[in-house]
């Protein structure tokens, strides 16, 4: 039994099993496992600050206010690695 490299979609089998003499093709079945995750995101955030009021030389007196938001995103995605089992089919005249 021989492995056809790189060809992961159906019609790179079929003409990869053409191309060495194959009349059909039967999909036996296929595995997947996951080799790793990449993963990427971004924040941002803000904040204000405010004083009123009023000062003399014997008192003070005033408001302090202030406000904040923040948001932000991330992702992350599988990498998986794919063997698809078939058998190539050769008719005999």
């Amino acid at each position: 039994m021989a492995r056809i490299a790189g060809a992961t979609k159906e019609s790179a089998i079929i003409t990869t099993a053409k191309k060495y003499g194959g009349d059909a093709i039967i999909f036996l079945g296929s595995d997947s496992v996951v080799t790793g995750y990449t993963s990427w995101g971004w924040a941002s955030g803000q904040s204000t600050e405010a004083y009123s009021g009023n000062y003399s030389r014997s008192t003070y007196g005033g408001t302090y206010s202030g406000n904040s938001f923040g948001y932000g995103t991330a992702r992350t995605h599988a990498i998986t690695e794919t063997a698809t089992r078939i058998a190539v089919i050769k008719y005999l005249d």
